[in-house]
Protein backbone atom coordinates (compact mmCIF):
# COMPACT_ATOMS: atom_id res chain seq x y z
CA UNK A 1 0.00 0.00 0.00
CA UNK A 2 2.64 2.59 0.97
CA UNK A 3 5.03 1.28 -1.70
CA UNK A 4 2.48 2.20 -4.38
CA UNK A 5 2.13 5.73 -2.96
CA UNK A 6 5.89 6.29 -3.11
CA UNK A 7 6.88 7.09 -6.67
CA UNK A 8 10.61 6.88 -5.97
CA UNK A 9 13.29 9.49 -5.40
CA UNK A 10 11.40 11.00 -2.48
CA UNK A 11 12.94 12.15 0.77
CA UNK A 12 10.58 11.36 3.63
CA UNK A 13 10.60 11.99 7.38
CA UNK A 14 9.22 9.60 10.00
CA UNK A 15 9.58 8.71 13.68
CA UNK A 16 9.40 5.59 15.82
CA UNK A 17 9.15 2.06 14.45
CA UNK A 18 7.19 1.67 11.23
CA UNK A 19 7.17 -1.81 9.75
CA UNK A 20 5.02 -0.43 6.93
CA UNK A 21 7.67 2.13 5.98
CA UNK A 22 10.50 -0.41 6.28
CA UNK A 23 8.71 -2.81 3.94
CA UNK A 24 7.73 -0.08 1.47
CA UNK A 25 10.95 1.81 0.82
CA UNK A 26 13.67 0.77 -1.54
CA UNK A 27 17.01 2.33 -2.40
CA UNK A 28 15.42 5.14 -4.40
CA UNK A 29 13.73 6.69 -1.34
CA UNK A 30 15.76 8.54 1.30
CA UNK A 31 14.42 8.36 4.85
CA UNK A 32 15.11 10.74 7.71
CA UNK A 33 14.08 9.32 11.08
CA UNK A 34 13.51 11.82 13.91
CA UNK A 35 13.96 10.77 17.51
CA UNK A 36 16.40 9.05 19.82
CA UNK A 37 14.44 6.17 21.29
CA UNK A 38 14.99 2.45 20.90
CA UNK A 39 12.25 2.14 18.26
CA UNK A 40 13.83 4.89 16.18
CA UNK A 41 17.30 3.38 16.36
CA UNK A 42 15.91 -0.05 15.47
CA UNK A 43 14.14 1.37 12.43
CA UNK A 44 17.34 3.05 11.26
CA UNK A 45 19.23 -0.26 11.52
CA UNK A 46 16.45 -2.15 9.69
CA UNK A 47 16.44 0.40 6.85
CA UNK A 48 20.24 0.24 6.54
CA UNK A 49 20.02 -3.56 6.23
CA UNK A 50 17.72 -2.96 3.24
CA UNK A 51 20.30 -0.59 1.66
CA UNK A 52 18.07 2.46 2.15
CA UNK A 53 19.69 5.88 2.46
CA UNK A 54 18.70 6.71 6.04
CA UNK A 55 19.66 9.44 8.48
CA UNK A 56 18.72 9.69 12.16
CA UNK A 57 18.22 13.17 13.62
CA UNK A 58 17.13 14.60 16.94
CA UNK A 59 13.44 15.55 17.08
CA UNK A 60 14.52 19.17 17.58
CA UNK A 61 16.03 19.13 14.08
CA UNK A 62 12.81 18.10 12.32
CA UNK A 63 11.74 21.64 11.41
CA UNK A 64 15.10 22.41 9.81
CA UNK A 65 15.06 19.15 7.85
CA UNK A 66 11.52 19.85 6.62
CA UNK A 67 12.44 23.37 5.59
CA UNK A 68 15.51 22.05 3.73
CA UNK A 69 13.35 19.75 1.66
CA UNK A 70 11.25 16.76 2.57
CA UNK A 71 8.61 15.46 0.19
CA UNK A 72 6.36 14.02 2.91
CA UNK A 73 6.12 13.27 6.60
CA UNK A 74 4.94 9.69 7.08
CA UNK A 75 3.13 8.72 10.27
CA UNK A 76 2.28 5.05 10.79
CA UNK A 77 -0.90 5.09 12.91
CA UNK A 78 -1.30 2.64 15.76
CA UNK A 79 -5.01 3.42 15.61
CA UNK A 80 -7.17 6.02 13.96
CA UNK A 81 -10.76 7.20 14.10
CA UNK A 82 -12.37 9.79 11.84
CA UNK A 83 -11.25 12.50 14.27
CA UNK A 84 -7.92 11.48 15.86
CA UNK A 85 -4.76 9.49 15.31
CA UNK A 86 -2.74 7.61 17.92
CA UNK A 87 0.81 7.12 16.71
CA UNK A 88 4.41 6.81 17.93
CA UNK A 89 5.67 9.46 20.32
CA UNK A 90 7.00 12.42 18.32
CA UNK A 91 4.29 12.18 15.68
CA UNK A 92 2.42 15.19 17.04
CA UNK A 93 5.55 17.32 16.71
CA UNK A 94 6.11 16.16 13.15
CA UNK A 95 2.46 16.70 12.20
CA UNK A 96 2.44 20.21 13.70
CA UNK A 97 5.69 21.29 12.07
CA UNK A 98 4.66 19.79 8.73
CA UNK A 99 1.49 21.90 8.81
CA UNK A 100 3.49 25.08 9.49
CA UNK A 101 6.15 24.51 6.81
CA UNK A 102 3.62 23.14 4.30
CA UNK A 103 4.95 19.59 3.98
CA UNK A 104 2.24 16.99 3.30
CA UNK A 105 1.51 14.52 6.09
CA UNK A 106 0.83 10.97 4.92
CA UNK A 107 -1.06 8.92 7.44
CA UNK A 108 -0.61 5.16 7.12
CA UNK A 109 -3.77 3.44 8.38
CA UNK A 110 -2.99 -0.25 7.98
CA UNK A 111 -5.56 -3.01 8.26
CA UNK A 112 -6.90 -3.24 11.80
CA UNK A 113 -6.07 0.34 12.79
CA UNK A 114 -9.28 2.15 11.71
CA UNK A 115 -11.71 2.00 14.61
CA UNK A 116 -15.17 3.41 15.41
CA UNK A 117 -15.24 6.89 16.94
CA UNK A 118 -17.15 5.55 19.95
CA UNK A 119 -13.95 3.75 21.06
CA UNK A 120 -11.99 7.01 21.31
CA UNK A 121 -12.83 7.94 24.95
CA UNK A 122 -11.88 4.49 26.21
CA UNK A 123 -8.65 4.48 24.24
CA UNK A 124 -7.70 7.97 25.39
CA UNK A 125 -8.35 6.99 29.03
CA UNK A 126 -6.11 3.92 28.70
CA UNK A 127 -3.35 5.91 27.02
CA UNK A 128 -3.49 8.61 29.70
CA UNK A 129 -2.32 6.14 32.34
CA UNK A 130 1.22 6.83 33.51
CA UNK A 131 2.59 3.51 32.23
CA UNK A 132 1.76 4.27 28.57
CA UNK A 133 1.68 8.08 28.44
CA UNK A 134 5.23 8.43 27.09
CA UNK A 135 4.81 5.83 24.34
CA UNK A 136 2.09 7.41 22.20
CA UNK A 137 1.01 10.71 20.70
CA UNK A 138 -2.46 11.72 19.61
CA UNK A 139 -3.38 14.43 17.14
CA UNK A 140 -6.23 15.46 14.85
CA UNK A 141 -6.72 13.64 11.56
CA UNK A 142 -7.40 16.94 9.80
CA UNK A 143 -3.63 17.51 9.48
CA UNK A 144 -3.25 14.52 7.13
CA UNK A 145 -3.14 15.27 3.41
CA UNK A 146 -3.10 11.63 2.33
CA UNK A 147 -4.44 8.45 3.90
CA UNK A 148 -2.56 5.32 2.87
CA UNK A 149 -4.60 2.22 3.60
CA UNK A 150 -4.83 -1.40 2.49
CA UNK A 151 -6.68 -0.37 -0.67
CA UNK A 152 -4.23 2.35 -1.69
CA UNK A 153 -3.83 6.06 -1.11
CA UNK A 154 -6.55 8.71 -1.11
CA UNK A 155 -7.18 12.21 0.12
CA UNK A 156 -8.02 12.47 3.80
CA UNK A 157 -11.75 11.95 4.21
CA UNK A 158 -14.21 10.17 6.49
CA UNK A 159 -14.57 7.50 3.80
CA UNK A 160 -10.81 6.82 3.79
CA UNK A 161 -10.95 6.48 7.59
CA UNK A 162 -14.14 4.46 7.82
CA UNK A 163 -13.95 1.88 10.61
CA UNK A 164 -13.19 -1.64 9.51
CA UNK A 165 -15.61 -3.10 12.03
CA UNK A 166 -18.87 -2.00 13.64
CA UNK A 167 -18.82 -0.57 17.15
CA UNK A 168 -19.36 -3.22 19.80
CA UNK A 169 -20.75 -1.73 23.00
CA UNK A 170 -19.32 -4.48 25.17
CA UNK A 171 -15.81 -3.44 24.14
CA UNK A 172 -16.23 0.11 25.39
CA UNK A 173 -15.44 0.69 29.05
CA UNK A 174 -16.42 3.94 30.71
CA UNK A 175 -13.35 6.06 31.51
CA UNK A 176 -12.61 6.23 35.22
Amino acid sequence: MLRRALSGHERVLATGWSSTLIEAVRGDVAVVVAGSGRDTSSMVRALRRRDVDVEQIAMEEAAVVMADGVDAVIVDAHLVTVSRVTAPVGSTVLASVAAVVDVPLWLVASRGTRLPESYRATIDAMLAEASTRSLFDSFGVATAALIVGPDGASASSPTALAPECPAMGELVVSPR
